[in-house]
């Protein structure tokens, strides 16, 4: 369990990752022979809970000790929210050299890359081949992929000097592997997709970029600088970001602990060099439930926010439905 005041405490927020709904229905029961890493909710003091009364939810740790949320009032709840996981799909852009290639003619791709937030992380790749007596478009796009993947693993930003090993770009043709890009070549058309990089060289704490902006764009040229050109057509299709990814709640959980506030003892409550609950090789299942914390005086301090988070589908709707039947808020079961 995890907790985080943003600013002016406005919001605060509780982290719980959880296996399954127990089945003891107390939290005496649930101490003595409930499954560590399970969730019970139940009413004040520990009884069973039975709607319409106020609820929390436990959680039985590895360590065999409990945690709690706070004690939740259903008519004071905001709204309940299910996000089902959803993979990452790395953007993919095909370049595709077409016409019979004329002896001399410049071929080059501009590729831009930002690896971070700031415009300050942009790096800029140009790859570039000149045709020569017999070339096809299969041979140019091959030396253009080629040069490409070179100046991605030669990049302190893209690469890992040849440290990964090859990986083909077509037969006969390979390419040292890099952090963020696998390169192929069909015929003419060059294919540039970017891969789900996240968990390669990821540690928990280091911010996890999941997301990168790139963009390609190529031109064969009559003239080697450049002047009269036409550009070699190019097919984007746009990438889908990650939910529910592991390493993303992994994230959180580190946001939260990180900028702690006590509640419980130091061995119950995640804090630096204690074991994260979430798995980054598994995919999550999350629900939000906003709720008003009367026991505040001021109104601007009331929000709080419940983050409930398992990698079973049929756990989750248990959770759904139960609070939806507390609160009297909507739920769709994730299916």
């Amino acid at each position: 369990m995890s907790t985080n005041a943003l600013p002016y405490e406005k919001q605060i927020r509780h982290i719980m990752i959880f296996n399954a709904v127990d089945a003891t229905t107390t939290v005496a029961a649930f101490l003595a022979t409930g499954v560590a890493g399970n969730i019970i909710i139940t009413g004040e003091g520990g009884a069973p809970w039975t709607t319409p009364k106020d609820l929390l939810f436990t959680k039985k740790t590895t360590q065999g000790k409990i945690v709690k949320s706070d004690l939740i009032t259903p008519k004071d709840t905001v709204y309940l929210k299910g996000t089902a996981p959803r993979p990452k799909t790395g953007k993919i852009q095909t370049l595709t050299v077409t016409g019979a290639p004329v002896a001399g003619t410049l071929y080059s791709i501009d590729f831009k890359l930002n690896y971070g937030t700031s415009e300050e992380n942009f790096v800029s790749f140009l790859a570039q081949t000149v045709a020569v007596a017999g070339d096809t478009v299969t041979t140019v796009a091959t030396r253009l992929a080629k040069s490409l993947s070179d100046q991605f693993d030669m990049s302190i930003y893209t690469g890992y000097q040849g440290g990964k090993g090859t990986e083909v770009i077509i037969a006969g043709t390979n390419g040292f592997i890099n952090k963020y890009f696998k390169i192929s070549v069909v015929a003419g058309a060059i294919t540039i997709q970017e891969k789900d990089f996240i968990l390669t060289n990821y540690v928990v704490g280091l911010r996890a970029f999941d997301t990168i902006m790139w963009n390609a764009v190529g031109k064969a040229s009559t003239d080697v600088y450049g002047q009269a050109s036409v550009a070699i057509p190019v097919v984007t299709t746009p990438g889908i970001v990650a939910k529910g990814a592991g390493y993303q709640v992994k994230e959180l959980e580190h946001y939260l602990s990180s900028h702690l506030q006590e509640h419980g003892t130091p061995d119950i409550t995640l804090g630096f060099n204690a074991p994260y609950d979430a798995d980054v090789n598994k995919s999550y299942y999350t629900i939000d439930l906003k709720y008003h914390d009367v026991s505040r005086n001021d109104p601007y301090k009331s929000d709080k926010m419940l983050f409930l988070a398992t990698d079973s589908l049929i756990e989750a709707n248990k959770v759904g439905n139960a609070l939806a039947a507390a609160t009297g808020l909507a739920w769709v079961d994730f299916v």
